[in-house]
C-alpha cells in the first residue's frame, strides 16, 4: 500500500499549483462574435448571455426574481398609460391605422428637422473628425466617408412616406398581436422561457421595422468579421470589417484583458488605477 501511497501523494504535491491556477483569458474575439451570431440568429437568450457575460440559469433566476416582484405590485393606472393605449391600438387593424394618423404628422417633423440640423451640422462632423488626434489617417478617412453616407441615407429616405410608417407599425402591430398579450405590463409577468420566445421575435420585429427606411441589419451583421491579428498573454491586437451604408469599414484595436473582459488599451487605467486615482485626495487649490 505505501508503495502506491507515494508516488500518488508526490503526483498530488506536483500538479496541485495546476488545480488552482487561474484560466487562460478567453479569446478577444469569442464575446464580440457570440453577440453577432445572437443577432444574425436572432436569439435573444445568446445575446443576453453575451452582452451580461452571465449564464443562462444566472439569467433565469435574475427573471425570475423581477417576475415575483412585478406580480406583487399594484400598477398605477397612470404608469406607461401611452405605452399602454399604443399597444391596445396595435392589437387591432383599425387602431393601428388610427395610430399612424397620430403618428405620421409628428414623425415627418421630427425627421426633417434632424436631418436638417444634420446637415447644418456636416461640415463641423467632418472637421472634428479630421482634428481627432486618436484617429488615423485611414480611420479618419472612413469615418468621414461613413458621415457622408449617413447623410446621403437621410436625404434619400422620404419621410413624410406614410406608406413607410404603415410598413414599420405592422411589424409592431404584428408581434403584439402574436404574442397574445393584453398589455406591456404581462411583459413583466411571462415565464422567463416564454420571454425568450418573445425576445426572438422582438429582435426580428426591430429589423423588419427599421427596414421599412432603408436600413438593412441583417446585411450589416453578415458583413461583419473579427479577426485576432496577434495575441500576447492578456494583451492582443483585433481587427473588424464590416460594411455600412455600402462603406466598408476596418477598425483594428489594440485589447488588454482586465478584470475579466477586454478592453480597448486606449479606454484609461485599468479598474485598480482607476479606484486607486479616486482614492487620492484632491489637489487643493488656492
Amino acid at each position: 500500500m505505501r508503495r502506491i501511497a507515494v508516488p500518488l501523494f508526490a503526483l498530488a504535491v506536483a500538479f496541485a499549483p495546476l488545480a488552482f491556477a487561474e484560466a487562460p483569458p478567453p479569446s478577444p474575439v469569442e464575446h464580440p462574435l457570440a453577440v453577432v451570431d445572437a443577432l444574425r440568429a436572432n436569439d435573444a437568450e445568446a445575446f443576453a448571455e453575451a452582452v451580461s457575460h452571465k449564464s443562462s440559469d444566472a439569467l433565469a433566476r435574475e427573471w425570475e426574481t423581477k417576475r415575483a416582484k412585478a406580480a406583487s405590485d399594484e400598477e398605477s393606472p397612470t404608469r406607461d398609460a401611452d405605452a399602454h393605449r399604443a399597444w391596445s391600438m396595435l392589437r387591432t387593424k383599425e387602431g393601428t391605422a388610427a395610430l399612424a394618423d397620430e403618428l405620421h404628422p409628428k414623425l415627418t417633423e421630427k425627421a426633417t428637422t434632424a436631418v436638417l440640423q444634420f446637415n447644418f451640422g456636416l461640415a463641423a462632423m467632418l472637421t472634428a473628425i479630421a482634428s481627432e488626434a486618436e484617429l488615423t489617417a485611414e480611420e479618419s478617412r472612413q469615418a468621414s466617408q461613413l458621415v457622408l453616407a449617413v447623410q446621403r441615407w437621410a436625404n434619400g429616405v422620404d419621410w413624410a412616406d406614410r406608406a413607410r410608417l404603415e410598413r414599420a407599425l405592422g411589424a409592431v402591430a404584428s408581434f403584439v398581436r402574436a404574442s397574445g398579450l393584453e398589455s406591456p405590463r404581462e411583459l413583466e409577468l411571462l415565464a422567463y422561457e416564454d420571454a425568450l420566445a418573445l425576445g426572438d421575435d422582438a429582435i426580428a420585429m426591430v429589423k423588419d421595422v427599421v427596414s421599412a427606411y432603408e436600413l438593412d441589419l441583417d446585411a450589416i451583421l453578415s458583413s461583419i468579421e473579427i479577426e485576432e491579428l496577434a495575441r500576447d498573454g492578456e494583451r492582443a491586437t483585433v481587427r473588424t470589417r464590416l460594411t455600412v451604408f455600402a462603406v466598408p469599414l476596418t477598425i483594428t484595436r489594440e485589447l488588454e484583458y482586465r478584470a475579466g473582459r477586454w478592453v480597448d488599451t486606449r479606454d484609461g487605467h485599468s479598474e485598480q488605477g482607476h479606484d486607486a486615482d479616486e482614492a487620492k485626495p484632491a489637489a487643493k487649490t488656492e
